[in-house]
C-alpha cells in the first residue's frame, strides 16, 4: 500500500514536471543574451554581424533592450505577444527560399513578437532574435543567455 502512494505521488510529480517543461511562458526568456551565431541573413543585406561587433541584448517583462557596444541603450517596450509557429507560415516571410532555417525539426516552436520589426523565437530551447524589414525575414540572431534578468 505505501508503495503504490509513493508511486502515485511519483507519477504526480513528474507529469507535472514534465507539463512544465512543455510550457513555455515568457518569463522563462527573461534576462542577459548575448549573440551566439547568425541562423539566416537576406542575401541583399551587406551587414555580416559577428560576436566582436554584436550586440547584448536584455529580454524583461515589458520590453527588450539592445545593449550598444559603447554602452548606450535602445529600449523597446512589449507586451511579447506568443503564438505557436507554424512551419509554412514561417517559411513564408522569407522573400527567397535560399537559406531558409528548417524549423520542423524542432518539436517546441514559439514566437514573442516584440514590435513590426523584432519578434523573439523559440526553438525548443534555442533563442533566437528576428529582425524583419517590410514584412519580410531579413536575419534572425540565435542568442546565448549569460544572465538572469
Amino acid at each position: 500500500m505505501k508503495r503504490k502512494v509513493c508511486a502515485t505521488i511519483l507519477s504526480i510529480y513528474l507529469c507535472l514536471g514534465f507539463m512544465a517543461a512543455c510550457t513555455s511562458t515568457h518569463e522563462d526568456i527573461n534576462g542577459y543574451y548575448q549573440y551566439e551565431k547568425t541562423v539566416y541573413r537576406n542575401s541583399l543585406g551587406e551587414y555580416i554581424m559577428t560576436k566582436q561587433d554584436a550586440l547584448d541584448y536584455i529580454i524583461s517583462k515589458t520590453s527588450f533592450t539592445f545593449l550598444y557596444i559603447d554602452g548606450t541603450r535602445k529600449q523597446i517596450s512589449s507586451s511579447f505577444k506568443k503564438s505557436k509557429v507554424d512551419t509554412e507560415e514561417f517559411a513564408a516571410l522569407f522573400q527567397y527560399n535560399i537559406n531558409v532555417p528548417d524549423i520542423s525539426v524542432f518539436k517546441q516552436r514559439y514566437q514573442y513578437i516584440i514590435n513590426d520589426e523584432y519578434s523573439i523565437y523559440v526553438m525548443d530551447s534555442e533563442v533566437w532574435l528576428a529582425l524583419y524589414a517590410e514584412n519580410t525575414m531579413w536575419s534572425i540572431y540565435q542568442l546565448v543567455k549569460f544572465a538572469e534578468e
